[in-house]
């Protein structure tokens, strides 16, 4: 599993979370629960996946990076990603704002320590 397609995944997450947090909306973090449900049932087919594949890599912004890895652990992670982004906006959307701020702050510090290599959803996996 490429593991630049990760980290680009990452960064367009926190991207993303940030935003809604300045706008002060709900739908960026709906729609990333969105993407995460996709990449968690096709990983090949994820909405930031395809960014890379199509847009970043053949335009050099991102080298790639390959590494051998099984892709049951990140679908799994994609997934509790999914989960944590649906309820996030949920409580946003029902105006649980402090909730729903922790959450999404709560996702953006995740998804930053996935960086360093370590992924939340990768580690539950395996337990």
């Amino acid at each position: 599993m490429p593991g630049r397609i990760l980290s680009t995944a990452g960064a367009l997450a926190i991207i993303t979370l940030l935003a809604a947090f300045v706008l002060d909306r709900w739908e960026p973090v709906a729609a990333l629960a969105g993407v995460f449900l996709i990449t968690g049932m096709c990983f090949e087919w994820g909405p930031f996946a395809l960014v890379y594949r199509l847009l970043l890599k053949p335009l050099g912004i991102v080298k790639p990076d390959l590494r051998t890895d099984h892709a049951q652990p990140h679908r799994f992670g994609q997934a509790v990603g999914a989960a944590s982004a649906a309820l996030a906006a949920a409580a946003l959307y029902f105006n649980y704002t402090a909730l729903g701020w922790i959450l999404v702050w709560v996702l953006i510090a995740l998804t930053g320590i996935s960086f360093m290599g370590w992924c939340i959803g990768c580690f539950i996996y395996y337990q």
